[in-house]
């Protein structure tokens, strides 16, 4: 007997994350939600995205342009919860 698991995850914006896209451009913050959209259907092997590793590890991060998104993963509750987007240069000091 086989079954087909529901495989879409929720999405959540962090309060940063929220107050960062709210001072981009519109054009901007549209590519970059896009982007952050397509996390729902597979946050693990969507093109751009890696694990990180070190202190940041159970982290993952999504390349947009020359933005970067950290996000996590709750497989308990089916749940993609994105942490800070910000510029590829310093966004790993914010975490």
């Amino acid at each position: 007997m086989s079954f087909e698991k529901n495989s879409m995850y929720s999405l959540r914006l962090s309060k940063r994350t929220a107050k960062f896209l709210s001072k981009l451009d519109k054009n901007t913050t549209t590519r970059i939600l896009d982007k952050i959209e397509l996390l729902k259907a597979d946050p693990y092997h969507l093109p751009g995205a890696k694990q990180l590793t070190g202190h940041l590890e159970g982290l993952y991060r999504l390349r947009i342009g020359n933005y970067r998104a950290v996000y996590e993963i709750n497989e308990k509750g089916h749940i993609v919860i994105v942490l800070v987007v910000g510029p590829r240069g310093d966004i790993y000091n914010k975490l």
